[in-house]
């Protein structure tokens, strides 16, 4: 997603990639929200984001980059019928842009 961002310098929700990508971010928000007071499975959570971002996000913005996303909590709305959650697709959109001026 942040490729895509920096590439159109915009989160183009039309892009069926970003949506796709966005449906997933929401159901990884739902378990780390769910485990939002366990500080180990954080820790991993924020590793993860290290190594799936291919270094992207770093060991020092991984923890911010996941108290961004605990805060998105439009991203609880999110399902795959983008159609019924188009405001909030619309919210988690700009908060995406936000948590992309992180890195």
């Amino acid at each position: 997603m942040h490729s895509n961002y920096k590439s159109a310098g915009k989160f183009d929700l039309s892009n069926t990639q970003n949506l796709t990508n966005t449906i997933k971010l929401a159901g990884y928000y739902k378990t780390l929200k769910a485990n939002q007071n366990d500080s180990s499975y954080k820790k991993a959570f924020a590793a993860g984001l290290v190594t799936g971002s291919n270094n992207l996000i770093t060991s020092e913005n991984a923890m911010d980059v996941v108290e961004k996303i605990l805060n998105m909590d439009k991203l609880s709305e999110i399902t795959s019928s983008t159609v019924s959650t188009a405001s909030s697709a619309i919210s988690v959109a700009s908060d995406l842009v936000n948590l992309f001026k992180l890195f």
